[in-house]
């Protein structure tokens, strides 16, 4: 079974009406197949941003958040962001001119074996350690 990494801005869209329609299509549509075939791994790091624009951006209140979490919890393994997540985000920083938070995303989706990693805000179809394909869910 392989295994796919799911960044907040997917969790996002599957969970907040008042964005874009289609995206929020396209990404229960991600979900639904992945649930089907896939693994799917987040981080404690995407719990968190999740969190935060879920409260600040939406003005969603703090026990419906926490309601969300849980439903993501029971589908996807969320991993820690450790010293070794830390170390490795740096190199990739370096090797692949990443910002620093996203350096972080990748690092955990390569240490939990992912094949690909699905975000609107990385370069679609990058391909890092020859192992994880960044992909945008959204490009048609």
């Amino acid at each position: 079974m392989k295994t796919v990494f799911i960044d907040s801005n997917i969790w996002i869209y599957a969970h907040v009406r008042a964005d874009d329609e289609e995206k929020r299509s396209r990404a229960l549509e991600l979900l639904e197949s992945s649930l089907r075939d896939s693994r799917i791994v987040s981080s404690v790091q995407v719990v968190n941003e999740f969190h935060w624009i879920l409260e600040r951006k939406y003005t969603v209140k703090k026990d419906v958040i926490a309601r969300k979490v849980r439903s993501i919890i029971k589908i996807a393994h969320i991993a820690p962001v450790t010293i070794t997540t830390y170390h490795g985000a740096l190199q990739l920083r370096k090797d692949y001119k990443l910002s620093f938070w996203d350096s972080l995303i990748v690092a955990s989706a390569l240490e939990n074996d992912a094949e690909n990693l699905y975000s609107e805000d990385m370069q679609h179809g990058q391909t890092v350690r020859k192992r994880l394909t960044i992909r945008n869910p959204f490009i048609t």
